[in-house]
Order: C-alpha cells, then sequence, then structure tokens
C-alpha cells in the first residue's frame, strides 16, 4: 500500500525528483546566458585578449630564459671538459 501511494506521488510535478532536474536546467541556462553576455560585452572581449597576450609574452619570455640558461651551462660544460681552456 505504501508503495502504491509513493508510486503515485512520485510522479507529480512537484515531487523531490523533479526539482534535480530542474536545478539542472536552470543552472545550464545561467551558463549559456552567462557565455552569450561575454560574447557582446566589448570590455570583457578587450580584457580577454589582452590577457592572451600578456600570457604570451610571460611564456616568450620564460623560453627566451630558460634557452639563456641552457646556453650558458653548455658554456660551462665545455669550459670543464675542454682541457685546452
Amino acid at each position: 500500500m505504501t508503495q502504491q501511494i509513493a508510486a503515485g506521488w512520485s510522479n507529480t510535478p512537484w515531487s523531490p525528483g523533479t526539482f534535480g532536474s530542474l536545478e539542472e536546467h536552470a543552472k545550464n541556462n545561467m551558463a549559456v546566458f552567462e557565455r552569450a553576455f561575454r560574447m557582446f560585452s566589448p570590455f570583457n572581449q578587450v580584457a580577454a585578449e589582452s590577457a592572451a597576450e600578456q600570457a604570451q609574452k610571460s611564456k616568450d619570455e620564460d623560453i627566451d630564459d630558460l634557452k639563456k640558461e641552457l646556453a650558458e651551462m653548455r658554456n660551462r660544460l665545455d669550459r670543464i671538459t675542454d682541457p685546452k681552456r
């Protein structure tokens, strides 16, 4: 009997199981709206581009620094291994 009552109540639109799907739909809708607003906002676009440019510059500087360090280490190894110096 209780199973029949529970089954009858679980099919209603306000049963606890349906709120999870409504919440998921609401979250998905908010994510879509946020992405849409970001696409049409000129300020966010400029900020995103400048942030990407700064990240690329930083990455390039890091690579250049590593290349310099590698060259210095090669010179040191050459001096150590070369008995003529």
